[in-house]
């Protein structure tokens, strides 16, 4: 639903502008909105400021994962997972940034799988599903190089 806004709207690169707010702001739902917005902002404006904003939503992110309760956050990369493949190809010099992301939430969800013992639970489980989409995202997108 992103992609037609971005495509149909002209100008829509001015977004850029107004993404750090939205990531500020506390409602997930306007979270989720502002990182798929600015990959799809990305992927049509391959522009310097782009790039930098792409990289912006990516520390935030970062911190994100870093300083609060993957349960709370959980939606969150669940929802941006694709997003955050998507934004490999179109700027790969975030490649890098992108694929550390990635591993860590991968990571802290593992992690909590095995802190709540759900690692016996089904294949079902949300943070199994989530571990498993940021393994797929990883093995299709981005190119980990030593």
């Amino acid at each position: 639903m992103i992609r037609p806004l971005v495509e149909n709207i002209p100008s829509m690169f001015v977004a850029t502008e107004y993404i750090q707010e939205m990531l500020a702001l506390p409602n997930m739902k306007r979270r989720i909105f502002a990182v798929c917005l600015m990959a799809e902002v990305g992927r049509k404006y391959r522009l310097p400021e782009s790039a930098a904003s792409l990289n912006m939503v990516i520390d935030t992110l970062n911190s994100l994962l870093k300083f609060t309760q993957m349960p709370g956050n959980h939606a969150l990369f669940t929802a941006i997972t694709p997003s955050l493949g998507h934004i490999v190809p179109v700027f790969p010099q975030l490649a890098p940034l992108v694929s550390a992301l990635m591993l860590r939430i991968s990571s802290v969800t593992r992690a909590q799988l095995a802190m709540n013992c759900l690692d016996a639970r089904p294949q079902g489980s949300r943070e199994r599903r989530l571990a498993n989409a940021v393994e797929r995202v990883l093995s299709s997108r981005v190119f980990i190089t030593d």
